[in-house]
């Protein structure tokens, strides 16, 4: 570091010590940050994520304005974690540690990412299900829903009891005090299900585990932990799984019920029923839901985006779960206005349109094929002819901030319907919804927002539910902001549970793909479509439709294609033939189809190709491969010869019969049984690492994915968790490790990280614990850990010592390479504490 360097660092230290006041600095830089100029980045070297993440949230405008101020310029912020920075630190502090406690831990990360809006600042471990209640008790009425079931929580934030006076009462609070028990094994701490108390020191980060200081369910108050030692400079998190043999109070317990609305076997419109829900890594659980019949009359469906999370204490508050937005499949509808400008019912255009791309395939299927329902005005014209009409089936897939859902409709070929399958897309995290009304609007006065709800109503105009959302300046909901001086509302969730956990999914909440009525203060409602303003309102990305498919169980994403189980009913020659198999689809149609609209557009399984580029444009289908007959289909518009030779294809790589299966995915293999037996497909890919970046290769040398960060998510005490990207090192080598998960080797930041196909780190190693072993008493169970370097002990008890060499780094230095093998071992091969007849590990 030349001296110009280090002038401009002591100065940018001094101006962030006036900034943030000196006892902050002290507490926060002086002792526990190095910083480091490197051309226009400023690098803050921090041992731990704990104080890294505390930086970024309180401390990063400082630094900044710090920087410009000795620079000229606004370099950008960089925090890195680098526990080697403070190796001797950490040695002083160990040495004064007490004896390790009796079985290998994981230390958490301080805190750990949330789940939803993290309360207590960890992650909640929740069960979720599928529950059908009977709600009379014979059967005739029946409620459909996902039911939460509360288990326990890692990371959670313990607050010490501290009086009106200000003295500490000796012990340590969770959400569980007073409403439930910790869940405390019988044979003690060394069973997995224990609690543990970990205390953070705020200003070195170091953590301790201090579970055998403490005393859990005095008869005091069940949930309290008592802990005798000092509070101050600490921050305690607790991991714990909640004793249900005790409970009394079941909202705690079945925490949130996220419900659809009651039907019966006489209800005139079809009902609403649970498909699917996945809960994604951003701690949202998106839910399907969807009609059993297909028939474009009564098809409808829904996509919902729930954030549960745990319901306030009162039962009379609002709070807890939320519904953060719904994407209602409708096939179009009249609507009427009131007042007196609108004489007419306005024709609302449906959630998707069919509309293949190439103009010789769209004219020949378009004569015969109408998608439309019957109460459609002029359903045979068109563009009506092509509105389509769908319902969900099985679970949607979360995948690098998207949704991806299989749907099925209903077409017809005169008095004959025609199966297909559509494949929609939609933005998984949007921020906010926004109505423009474009002009100032008065500061007092309800305002209503409404529209009819199709997923109740269904197609029939005679049916007309309508769905409100209502906002009050006397009582404002704090989800739903508005701007009186420029007419704009920002809804940033639709929805939220009472406070027993109940949660209507559908009833009174509003759709995406449906435009709005607005009424402000009892005057006439204006009619809106937030979605005239790209962006604002409907969060489709694209979505693709397959003729004659039908999806017979729930699809698969492996790299950047989706695999759908799907049977067809083909013609061939000894008459209709059904045959079933896998069909593979792009995750990002865009790169194979550059013309394609960034929302709202329909992917093609047949686009138009340039004949003197035909990988330009290409099929959203990538198997069957097919695109070599699209290019044909350009240079020879005879669509039914196209017809034949796709039929033929299908016949080809599908197989006779219609039992399909689940897909199975592993080591590189889709494995589907059906009516004929197992059937198993490859895909190869090649891997490469360049200049700070990683490619992945298909077998025709074309880029299907690639990245040139990875990304670490961090609590920060908001709804959704704060990311951190980190550029991979120039020098990386890659490997793949399993499923969508890539093994990267760093020597620039002395790591080996294990991350997933959207940049997520799943696992770092960084540092090795070198000779720390279980001894285990008669009965075989693990009674301590010690360390092999304590020689009079190893001496004492006849062990063999160790072969650690004094000062010695327990940091990786470098590493350059990395080999991963899997095996099966005997467990009296096991050192670790918990072990089985039989292990599976992988190295």
């Amino acid at each position: 570091m030349t001296a110009d360097t280090r002038g401009c660092l002591d100065k940018i230290s001094k101006l962030i010590a006036d900034h943030v006041g000196p006892r902050r600095y002290q507490v926060w830089f002086q002792n526990s940050t190095r910083l480091r100029l490197d051309g226009d980045h400023l690098q803050v070297n921090v041992p731990n994520q704990f104080i890294g993440q505390w930086i970024e949230r309180h401390f990063a405008d400082d630094i900044a304005s710090a920087a410009n101020a000795v620079l000229g310029r606004s370099p950008q912020l960089h925090v890195i974690i680098d526990p080697g920075l403070f190796a001797n630190l950490r040695k002083r502090q160990l040495d004064h540690q007490a004896d390790y406690v009796s079985r290998q831990i994981d230390r958490p990360a301080a805190p750990p990412k949330p789940n939803g809006n993290g309360q207590g600042g960890g992650n909640d471990i929740v069960g979720y299900f599928g529950a059908r209640r009977d709600l009379g008790g014979t059967g005739s009425q029946s409620l459909e829903g996902v039911q939460a079931f509360w288990i326990g929580a890692k990371g959670e934030v313990l607050t010490p009891a501290i009086n009106t006076g200000g003295v500490y009462q000796n012990y340590l609070r969770s959400r569980l005090t007073g409403r439930g028990r910790y869940y405390v094994p019988e044979d003690g701490i060394s069973n997995p299900l224990h609690p543990r108390v970990f205390r953070i020191n705020n200003t070195t980060g170091a953590i301790d585990d201090i579970t055998t200081e403490c005393i859990f369910n005095p008869p005091a108050e069940q949930g309290r932990v008592v802990y005798n030692g000092p509070i101050s400079g600490y921050t305690f998190v607790i991991d714990y799984y909640i004793d249900w043999a005790y409970a009394s109070n079941f909202n705690l317990m079945f925490r949130t019920f996220a419900n659809l609305p009651a039907y019966t076997d006489a209800t005139a419109v079809p009902p609403q029923k649970l498909r699917g829900y996945t809960l994604a890594p951003n701690g949202v659980l998106y839910i399907t839901t969807g009609t059993d019949g297909t028939d474009a009359n009564s098809a409808s469906g829904n996509i919902i985006a729930l954030q549960e999370q745990m319901p306030p204490t009162q039962q009379q508050t609002r709070g807890g779960s939320k519904i953060l937005w719904r994407w209602q499949s409708h096939g179009g509808y009249t609507q009427v206005v009131p007042g007196p400008q609108r004489t007419d019912p306005v024709i609302v255009p449906p959630s998707n349109a069919y509309r293949e791309p190439n103009e010789y395939f769209m004219r020949f299927v378009g004569r015969f094929l109408r998608f439309s329902h019957d109460y459609v005005p002029n359903s045979n014209a068109e563009p009506q002819r092509q509105w389509m009409n769908v319902t969900f089936r099985g679970a949607p897939i979360y995948y690098d901030g998207a949704i991806y859902a299989v749907a099925e409709g209903q077409a017809r070929v005169g008095p004959f319907g025609f199966p297909y399958t559509a494949l929609i897309a939609l933005d998984a995290e949007p921020e906010q919804f926004t109505i423009e009304l474009g002009a100032p609007i008065a500061a007092t006065g309800d305002i209503r927002i409404s529209q009819r709800d199709y997923g109740r109503s269904g197609s029939n105009p005679i049916t007309n539910i309508t769905a409100t959302l209502t906002y009050s300046p006397n009582s404002p909901n704090p989800d739903i902001k508005v701007d009186v001086n420029t007419g704009q509302i920002r809804i940033t969730s639709f929805a939220q549970a009472s406070g027993g956990g109940q949660l209507n999914l559908i009833e009174n909440v509003l759709s995406l793909t449906q435009p709005v009525l607005v009424n402000i203060g009892g005057t006439a409602p204006l009619w809106l479509d937030p979605d005239t303003i790209p962006g604002n309102w409907n969060n489709l990305r694209w979505y693709a439709v397959f003729l004659g498919q039908q999806a017979q169980a729930n699809p698969v994403l492996v790299g950047d294609v989706i695999y759908i189980p799907c049977q067809i009913t083909i013609p061939t020659g000894s008459g209709l033939e059904t045959f079933g198999g896998i069909l593979g689809v792009a995750t990002d149609p865009y790169r194979l189809q550059p013309d394609l609209a960034q929302r709202k557009d329909q992917a093609g399984t047949v686009p138009r190709v340039d004949p003197a580029n035909p990988l330009k444009y290409q099929s959203i289908i990538r198997w069957p491969f097919i695109d070599d007959l699209i290019t044909d289909l350009e240079q020879d518009p005879d669509p039914g010869a196209f017809l034949r030779e796709l039929f033929r294809r299908f016949a080809n790589g599908f197989q006779t019969g219609t039992g399909l299966s689940p897909i199975a995915v592993g080591e590189g293999l889709l494995v589907i049984s059906s009516g004929e037996g197992l059937q198993a497909y490859s895909r190869q890919s090649t891997i490469i690492a360049d200049e700070s970046r990683l490619l992945e290769v298909d077998t025709a040398g074309r880029v299907v994915w690639s990245t040139e960060n990875t990304q670490l998510d961090f609590y920060t005490g908001s709804i959704v968790p704060s990311k951190a990207r980190y550029p991979i090192t120039p020098n990386a080598r890659v490997y793949r490790y399993g499923e969508n998960e890539l093994l990267i080797v760093e020597p620039e930041r002395n790591r080996v990280a294990i991350m997933d196909r959207a940049g997520a780190e799943v696992r770092t190693i960084t540092r090795f614990i070198p000779d720390r072993v279980v001894l285990r008493d008669s009965s075989d169970q693990a009674a301590q850990i010690i360390d092999l370097r304590d020689e009079a002990w190893a001496q004492a008890n006849g062990l063999p010592g160790s072969n650690y060499v004094g000062g010695a780094p327990e940091n990786l230095r470098n590493p350059t390479d990395v080999t991963i093998w899997t095996e099966y071992v005997p467990a009296s091969r096991n050192p670790y504490a918990v072990r089985s007849p039989l292990e599976y590990w992988i190295h």
